[in-house]
């Protein structure tokens, strides 16, 4: 699933990732990502794709 976004917090996507293991999130941002969501990278199916040009 991708999501692409622009924001430093997505509502409930922890939620989502451990409701969803068998599911990998690609998660994208135009810019270099936050903390918070670089510590979502602990989750074996989560992928961040930073500085991402649309």
């Amino acid at each position: 699933m991708l999501i692409f976004t622009a924001y430093a917090e997505l509502y409930q996507i922890e939620e989502l990732i451990t409701a969803l293991p068998m599911v990998r999130f690609e998660i994208a941002a135009p810019v270099y990502v936050s903390f918070q969501l670089k510590q979502l990278l602990g989750y074996p199916n989560v992928r961040i794709h930073q500085v991402v040009l649309s």
